[in-house]
């Protein structure tokens, strides 16, 4: 994906394109609209014993006993502090067997003007379509969480607040958050990989100074013996040394293989500006396990936030006036 242009200065429509294809923007300047997104897909998760390059899952002496995934997806959208249209959180666990995929999830709420959330649109002044309008939406599909998953998991949120009156606010948030639990049986000890592979994109624009785009992601993966209440191994890649905690640490039984990137990182703006990041690569961890019983935890999320507050001239105009009407009143009185 290209890099983005930074703010257009002519009044324009900003179009905001799906992950993977090509984006484009074009933020009106000095117009108060704010954008903002995030997207994670992670694919191809397997648990593998190091040593022979087999799946966990189909190991003689070692099973998983269960798998329970859960999506739950978090929306509002609020313009001029009026909370947007009634919108129930939608939410959902799911217990697969092993090899079944997960729902797709699809959702968005509304507020304000033209009355309908455009996902990837947002409309300067002067522009057809132009309004006072907040909207959030959040998609979730895929199974890539599951042991022996090939195919992907995606979450992906955006939020996105566009008001012509800069006297007015509004904002919009977006949250979508995926996990998996799983029972690891192992009855001889073994030393096993964890491998997946990531694309990430991280969207914020912004037409005006002042203004807010805040956008999230977090991936992390923790091992846990049963009935233990501290963690073998807790994994938060973060593209450096450090995303590995845990006991295995201390005993030396575990190492990072690959971690290119950080899956766990925001980003955000209040200056105007158009920034977005687009990241891919190949994750791997080793631990070794003795035998017993493991939990074993995945946690995916993306976040989106985006707001529009008075700017400072506008609140000064404002006070100004107040103060000005003030005085006549008492003017008035005294007459």
């Amino acid at each position: 994906m290209r890099k983005l242009s930074k703010v257009a200065a002519a009044v324009s429509t900003a179009l905001l394109m799906s992950y993977g294809l090509t984006a484009q923007a074009d933020i009106v300047a000095f117009t108060p609209a704010a954008y903002a997104e995030s997207e994670m897909l992670v694919s191809n998760f397997r648990f593998l014993d190091s040593g022979t390059g087999l799946s966990l899952g189909g190991l003689v002496g070692t099973g998983i006993t269960g798998v329970v995934s859960s999506v739950t997806s978090t929306l509002s959208a609020s313009l001029n502090g009026v909370p947007g249209v009634p919108f129930p959180t939608p939410s959902g666990t799911i217990i697969n067997p092993l090899g079944a995929g997960n729902p797709t999830i699809n959702h968005q709420v509304t507020s304000g003007t033209p009355g309908a959330y455009v996902p990837f649109a947002s409309f300067g002044v002067g522009t057809l379509d132009a309004g006072a309008y907040a909207g959030a939406v959040s998609t979730h599909q895929g199974n890539g969480l599951q042991l022996n998953g090939n195919g992907p998991t995606t979450a992906q949120t955006q939020a996105i607040v566009n008001i012509n009156n800069a006297s007015a606010f509004g904002s919009a948030d977006s949250r979508q958050t995926l996990g998996a639990t799983f029972t690891l049986n192992v009855i001889t000890g073994i030393t096993a990989d964890v491998f997946f592979y990531a694309d990430a994109f991280m969207r914020i624009a912004l037409g005006q100074d002042g203004i807010l785009a805040n956008a999230t992601r977090s991936w992390g993966l923790t091992v846990r013996p049963s009935g233990s209440f501290t963690n073998l191994l807790d994994w938060t890649p973060n593209g450096d040394v450090g995303g590995l905690s845990g006991s295995c640490v201390g005993l030396g039984i575990c190492s990072e293989i690959a971690d290119p990137f950080d899956l766990n990182f925001e980003v955000n703006t209040q200056l105007t500006e158009d920034i977005d990041q687009t990241l891919s690569g190949g994750f791997g961890v080793r631990v070794a396990l003795a035998p017993g019983t493991y939990i074993v935890t995945l946690s995916h999320e993306t976040n989106a936030d985006a707001a529009v507050v008075p700017e400072p001239g506008s609140l000064a105009l404002l006070g100004a006036a107040l103060l000005g009407f003030a005085g006549l009143r008492r003017k008035q009185n005294k007459a």
